[in-house]
């Protein structure tokens, strides 16, 4: 008859998020994993697999949950523009230590260290950022619509340079920079989405 598991599996998972979040894979080892886990090196190898394969699970973990959190505040009901204004005053208050979290982003941390190397670490990132770059697209082209964004560009190619200025956000958060700096940052981007004043493009 089979041992009951002695933990919560998606808690240890959670756990685990935040060691490689904080640490990066490399820098990261089983004990380190054991420790931050509380469980046992059996008990890890025996639910999670590998390191590498409960890497893989954390970075899941990681976009099925915070990483949900910005395309959520993007679904939102509302004018798009405050919509957009909404999300990115979030974004400059996640990374200035408004949160209780690691610095940065773990899904960039992690496209910075292994994306050339690792193809499930890849693929993960790519879908994030598509998952991401829909939405702000989305919410542009809405506001477009509704004359509250600029049509001098598309919405997709606003919505490239949008989740451009969030890994900006994440870059300048991660390297130190308090509100006062990313605040005027994500300011400027969503001053430049403003409609321009006697234009006839369609």
């Amino acid at each position: 008859m089979a041992r009951p598991k002695e933990f919560e599996p998606s808690v240890a998972l959670e756990r685990a998020m935040e060691v490689f979040w904080r640490k990066g894979y490399e820098a990261t080892s089983v004990q380190d994993l054991v420790q931050g886990m509380g469980i046992s090196r059996a008990s890890l190898y025996g639910t999670f697999g590998d390191k590498h394969s409960l890497f893989v699970s954390a970075l899941d973990r990681y976009a099925d949950s915070v990483g949900s959190e910005l395309v959520r505040l993007l679904q939102a009901e509302g004018s798009p523009r405050d919509v957009l204004s909404n999300a990115l005053q979030q974004v400059a208050g996640w990374h200035t230590g408004e949160r209780e979290a690691p610095p940065g982003c773990f899904m960039t941390n992690a496209a910075m260290e292994l994306c050339q190397r690792c193809p499930d670490t890849a693929a993960r990132v790519r879908a994030s950022v598509q998952r991401l770059t829909d939405a702000f697209e989305a919410v542009l082209a809405r506001g477009q619509d509704a004359g509250e964004v600029t049509r001098a560009h598309s919405a997709a190619d606003l919505a490239r340079y949008l989740c451009g200025v969030v890994q900006g956000a994440v870059v300048m958060g991660k390297a130190g920079q308090g509100r006062g700096a990313i605040e005027p940052f994500v300011g400027v981007a969503l001053a430049s989405l403003a409609p321009q004043a006697g234009s006839c493009r369609p």
